[in-house]
């Protein structure tokens, strides 16, 4: 019994060591190749893909906050606790490997506002003046919280946060396509491609781990959900830059 429970925690110990070095070479690799190539790169799609991680880190931490009341005998809250705060940190380091390609292509010289770049800020802020419109009419009034009382009570509720994440994820990332196709894709390196892909499944999992270390509370699913939705877009992404990578004549 103790050899298998032994066994489990190596596996998902080096679970997490292969997720964090996925993400890192993955991010990496992005990083320097947008210092000199942004060849069908989005400005607004890392700039917005950074909103839904910083979305998806509120959620983490609302769980955890709820997880940390509820009454579980040790060892087994305090291992489900060590569960999310490690989530947490993932996003963390999601984050600020965002922001740090964010600027390298911000910082490109060569680098130029596009019409998908456009395309994708004006969807989003529609889509996301919608759902706080819905929100301020169907879940807190202004007239009642004012517009900062509002604002907060809005923010705090986690089917509002998935939204405006999956908004600022999934919108910029098919206009993504539409960049890829127009513009070429050698601004995105193949292993970044390839980890990013690992990165997400396995992204996935965590979540669902986080989520049965919580009970699956509301900030869990609603994570999960988020989540699943990048999935499939980023598989959209990766599937139209396989073939506008190598279904050209010249790909390589």
């Amino acid at each position: 019994m103790f050899s298998q429970i032994l066994s489990a925690r190596l596996f998902w110990r080096v679970w997490t060591v292969v997720q964090i070095t996925s993400a890192f070479v993955s991010g990496s690799t992005q990083f320097m190749r947008a210092r000199t190539d942004i060849t069908g790169l989005s400005i607004m799609q890392f700039g917005l893909s950074t909103g839904f991680m910083l979305m998806n880190l509120l959620l983490a931490l609302s769980a955890y906050a709820v997880l940390q009341k509820e009454f579980v005998p040790e060892p087994t809250h305090s291992e489900r606790l060590s569960e999310v705060r490690e989530g947490i940190a993932f996003y963390g380091v999601f984050i600020s490997l965002g922001i740090a390609i964010l600027l390298s292509i911000g910082f490109n010289p060569h680098y130029r506002w596009t019409s998908q770049d456009e395309s994708a800020l004006i969807t989003t802020a529609l889509l996301a003046s919608i759902i706080l419109a819905f929100t301020f009419t169907q879940v807190v009034s202004i007239r009642v919280h004012g517009i900062a009382g509002a604002l907060k009570i809005a923010f705090a509720n986690p089917r509002v946060r998935t939204a405006l994440g999956m908004s600022f994820k999934s919108i910029p990332q098919i206009f993504l396509v539409l960049s890829l196709r127009e513009h070429g894709t050698s601004g995105i390196p193949g292993l970044s491609m390839l980890l990013s892909n690992v990165g997400i499944w396995m992204r996935l999992v965590k979540v669902w781990r986080m989520g049965k270390a919580t009970s699956w509370n509301e900030h869990s699913w609603w994570l999960l959900i988020g989540e699943v939705t990048n999935a499939v877009t980023w598989s959209i992404v990766s599937l139209a830059w396989l073939v506008y990578t190598y279904g050209r004549p010249g790909g390589f």
